[in-house]
């Protein structure tokens, strides 16, 4: 599961906050369905609402699906802007670290490292992952991020493309690999 959150409420159009994160996640997914055919596992897409005022679609989303909730074996979201990926860190099972691991070394070439087996990803997946789902975060620079972030300057013009590109190409190396193959990420991870 891959997403970010509609929800915008200044002056700006919100494309740092967070319409750069839907077309982020989107991207990644349609890349990944038009080169790499049928998967092993579902691509699931979300679009949450409601992150700024409480996360109620995030709450309404898993009180949806909280009876399959083992079916959701990863989730990440795109939630800080279009600023250049440095770090993934994951919330996964042990057994699950030779797969990041190979997930670490393709995103080597994009300038992006390891860091850690406790992420806690965004905001939205609060609720996912508090009901034990593995997670990942992609962390990016926000130097610039905050000075845009809620203001009448949340603008496209604020989006640098480059940036953006080696946004998309480290969610697809994520979400396909792990569409792709039969491990488990681990579930009942909560307590983590």
């Amino acid at each position: 599961m891959i997403g970010c959150h509609l929800d915008a409420w200044d002056l700006g159009t919100g494309a740092i906050d967070d319409a750069s994160g839907c077309g982020i996640t989107m991207a990644a997914a349609k890349l990944i369905r038009d080169n790499l055919g049928p998967l092993k596992r579902t691509i699931r897409v979300i679009l949450w609402a409601n992150e700024e005022y409480g996360l109620s679609g995030a709450a309404a989303y898993h009180e949806a699906h909280k009876n399959n909730m083992r079916q959701h074996i990863l989730g990440g979201e795109s939630d800080f802007g279009a600023g250049k990926i440095y770090e993934f860190g994951t919330r996964v099972a042990e057994s699950a670290l030779p797969v990041v691991m190979e997930m670490a070394e393709l995103l080597k070439p994009l300038g992006i490292e390891y860091s850690h087996n406790k992420s806690s990803s965004g905001a939205d997946l609060i609720p996912l992952r508090a009901a034990g789902m593995a997670v990942f975060g992609l962390k990016q620079d926000v130097t610039k991020y905050f000075d845009y972030h809620h203001t009448a300057n949340d603008t496209l013009d604020k989006i640098d493309p480059i940036e953006l590109a080696q946004n998309v190409a480290a969610w697809v190396v994520v979400t396909a690999m792990a569409a792709q193959i039969e491990h488990d990420f681990g579930f009942n991870l909560k307590d983590q």
